[in-house]
């Protein structure tokens, strides 16, 4: 159990990754010119839907951790753990991203992704107004998108018809691990997801507990979105090297000496 002053330190670092991964979104956005807010993926162009995945992906990871800060500080360890899976989940699917991202090309995971959304939306229409209701929505999709999208989601996930479908096109978080072929992310599966969904599943033993220790959620989230920004700020040249080594600097290497990861990267090895 780490003591308070451990846990201080570590929630000040992860209000620090919190602050400096705002500012890396801005200076994203202001890259690439662009805007995303209030912008449903019917209206991202091809061109667009690698940078939106991007944005999607950081807003969400940066108002999670905000949470879990919130919760930490109010001693609501157990959410904290909650939040980290779901960080650590969103993590596999970015590092799936950059494993398959090329300049100019239209990145597999974001097609499925955006692909995805056509289906939902059909499922949903289908469900609250009928059948012919959700295919008069396709062909009003296909006007408004053009068909392309619409033809690529039917194929992608079985003309939307299977409900239990997942974006990402596995059966499970493990094989998509598995087929994408990063052996740090299955160190990474191995070694503290298993022990994040205890929480998630409701494990006897975290249930009874009045206490667990938010030490290890803790540090997952920092790391998650500090390769996350890693990612960010190299791909787009944004310029935070300094302030992104500070972050490793200070409580990386410390962090992870027991229990998680591969090295981040030479260019952050400490002194």
């Amino acid at each position: 159990m780490a003591d308070q002053q451990d846990m201080n330190e570590r929630i000040v670092l992860l209000k620090d990754t919190v602050s400096l991964g705002q500012e890396i979104e801005t200076a994203f956005l202001s890259k690439i010119h662009t805007d995303f807010k209030d912008r449903s993926p019917y209206d991202i162009t091809n061109k667009e839907v690698d940078n939106y995945f991007v944005h999607q992906f950081l807003r969400n990871a940066l108002e999670h951790a905000s949470s879990a800060i919130t919760l930490a500080e109010n001693d609501f360890s157990k959410p904290v753990w909650l939040i980290a899976r779901t960080i650590l989940e969103g993590w596999f699917y970015f590092k799936s991203f950059v494993n398959n991202r090329s300049p100019g090309k239209m990145n597999p995971i974001t097609q499925k992704w955006r692909c995805f959304y056509v289906c939902q939306d059909y499922q949903s229409v289908r469900k609250s107004e009928g059948e012919a209701a959700a295919i008069q929505m396709l062909n009003d999709l296909e006007n408004r998108i053009g068909t392309d999208l619409v033809r690529q989601a039917e194929r992608e996930f079985q003309d939307c018809q299977n409900e239990k479908s997942k974006w990402y096109g596995q059966p499970t978080l493990k094989k998509l691990i598995k087929v994408d072929g990063d052996t740090s992310l299955e160190r990474f599966y191995k070694s503290v997801y298993s022990t994040y969904s205890q929480v998630q599943h409701w494990n006897p033993v975290v249930v009874i507990a009045t206490e667990i220790d938010p030490d290890m959620a803790l540090i997952g989230i920092v790391h998650n979105i500090f390769r996350m920004l890693l990612h960010i700020n190299d791909f787009y040249d944004l310029k935070f090297d300094d302030r992104l080594q500070d972050i490793y600097r200070r409580s990386l290497k410390q962090l992870f000496r027991e229990t998680l990861l591969p090295e981040v990267g030479s260019k952050f090895i400490l002194e």
